[in-house]
C-alpha cells in the first residue's frame, strides 16, 4: 500500500515538473537578459527583450531587423570591426540594423526593454507592397528598402476610413479596443494590450476606436 502511494506521488511530481517546463518554453534567460518569442514563421521572428542594467550580450549574429524601444534606456552597441556607440533610446523610437555580428550592453540605470523584428525569408506572395507608394494617414517614423514604419494615435470614437495596407505587423503601444473591417474580416472587435504584436495580410481595411482610451500603435509595413 505504501509503495502504491509513493508511486502515485512520484508520478504527480513528474507531471508538475513537466507542465512547468512546458509553460516556460517561449522564454529564455541569458545572464539577466530575458527573451520572449512572440511570433516565429517563415518570414519573420518577433522577440521581446529585457536586458538588466549593467548586463551585456556578447558578439552574436543578427539578421536584418527593426528595433522598437519599449522603455527609456541607455545602450551600448558594437558591430564587429568597429568601435562601440552609446545612445539613449526613448519608448516608441525605432531604428533599423542590417544583418551583422554585434554586441550590446546596458550601460544605464534602468532595464532596456525593446522588440526585435527580424526578417527570415521572402514575404508571402500577396504582399501588397504596391500600396506603400500611396500617401498614408500618418508621417513615417522610418522608411528604407525593407520597411515603412508609421505611428497612429486614435482618440475614442475616431475612425479611419477604408484604405489599402501592405502585409504588416501592428505593435500596440497602449491598451485599447478597436473595430476592424476589411475585405476578408467583418466587424471584428479586438481588445489589444500594450506591447502586443500581431500580423495582417495585405488588404483594404477600416478602423474605429470603440474603447475609452487612445489607441496608440505602430504599423510596420514590409516591402521585401
Amino acid at each position: 500500500m505504501n509503495f502504491t502511494k509513493l508511486l502515485i506521488a512520484s508520478l504527480c511530481l513528474i507531471s508538475i515538473i513537466g507542465c512547468s517546463h512546458s509553460h516556460k518554453k517561449h522564454h529564455r534567460h541569458h545572464d539577466k537578459m530575458i527573451t520572449s518569442l512572440l511570433i516565429n514563421n517563415d518570414w519573420i521572428k518577433v522577440q521581446k527583450i529585457e536586458l538588466a542594467p549593467g548586463k551585456s550580450r556578447e558578439m552574436h549574429l543578427g539578421g536584418p531587423r527593426l528595433i522598437v524601444a519599449l522603455s527609456d534606456y541607455l545602450l551600448q552597441f558594437k558591430e564587429k570591426g568597429s568601435g562601440a556607440v552609446e545612445k539613449n533610446w526613448k519608448r516608441g523610437q525605432v531604428h533599423w540594423h542590417e544583418g551583422n555580428p554585434h554586441a550590446i550592453a546596458n550601460t544605464g540605470s534602468t532595464p532596456a526593454r525593446f522588440l526585435i523584428l527580424t526578417r527570415l525569408g521572402d514575404l508571402p506572395h500577396n504582399d501588397g507592397t504596391a500600396h506603400l507608394n500611396k500617401k498614408g494617414h500618418s508621417p513615417a517614423l522610418l522608411e528604407n528598402d525593407w520597411v515603412k514604419v508609421t505611428e497612429v494615435n486614435m482618440k475614442p470614437g475616431q475612425q479611419l476610413p477604408k484604405h489599402p495596407g501592405a502585409i504588416r505587423a501592428i505593435i500596440s503601444m497602449s491598451d485599447y479596443e478597436i473595430l476592424y473591417n476589411s475585405n476578408c474580416i467583418k466587424n471584428r472587435k479586438s481588445k489589444l494590450k500594450s506591447e502586443s504584436v500581431h500580423l495582417h495580410e495585405a488588404d483594404e481595411h477600416s478602423l474605429k476606436n470603440i474603447g475609452t482610451t487612445d489607441a496608440n500603435f505602430l504599423i510596420v509595413q514590409f516591402k521585401k
